[in-house]
């Protein structure tokens, strides 16, 4: 009885805050297999906006833009972001290692819009590679999408013209949330006195028998 009554009340303790730890996490799985969630068929690339844990009001944070290589070279790609302005803005905006050519780098802090379009640096690719990052400071609490507003990657055909490939996106979420912290450290706390409780408990059980 005492076991069951133990079990119970540390799940009530913990759960929410798994709950809160889960949430950060839940979609993450899917940068190591980017299309496990998905079918793709027909698609020469992936763009995807990479997953980050929670965040505080005030903190500065990196977003990659990623590119999985999906069987056709890629000669350029236009990755055109979208955020709410309310509660992030762009800090700045970096190129990956492989596409260092820039032919549109710009950012609206107002609009809550970005626009990047960029070239590898040598020839084609044929690599899967982070195309660029974007660096976010939060604003204000909640959960803040940020969408692909135009993106695709590009190839070139045997005369040289430029054409868009099929491209599968993966967009993101950020939670901001400076109580989560505070509930971990609360929850951490009384899970400890319960622990506690409980055990001085099962003590005085014992010496009774």
């Amino acid at each position: 009885m005492k076991n069951i009554f133990f079990t119970i009340s540390l799940a009530i303790i913990i759960l929410p805050l798994m709950i809160l730890n889960d949430h950060s996490n839940v979609e993450a799985a899917s940068i190591k297999n980017p299309i496990a969630n998905s079918n793709p068929i027909n698609f020469d690339a992936s763009l995807i906006i990479g997953q980050v844990p929670i965040q505080k009001v005030g903190t500065e944070f990196d977003v990659p833009v990623n590119l999985v290589y999906g069987g056709k070279k890629v000669c350029g790609v236009k990755a055109y972001l979208s955020f709410p302005p309310n509660m992030l803005e762009v800090v700045s905006l970096t190129h990956g290692p492989i596409f260092t050519m820039e032919a549109v780098k710009k950012f609206n802090n107002q609009t809550g819009a970005i626009s990047y379009t960029l070239a590898p640096g040598g020839s084609c690719t044929t690599q899967s590679s982070t195309v660029y990052t974007v660096r976010f400071r939060t604003k204000a609490s909640g959960n803040a999408p940020i969408h692909f507003s135009s993106a695709y990657a590009g190839s070139g055909d045997s005369t040289g013209m430029p054409y868009e490939l099929p491209t599968y996106k993966i967009e993101s979420t950020v939670w901001i949330n400076n109580d989560f912290a505070a509930l971990a450290a609360r929850s951490a706390s009384l899970n400890e006195k319960l622990i506690k409780y409980l055990e001085s408990r099962s003590k005085i059980s014992n010496y009774s028998q």
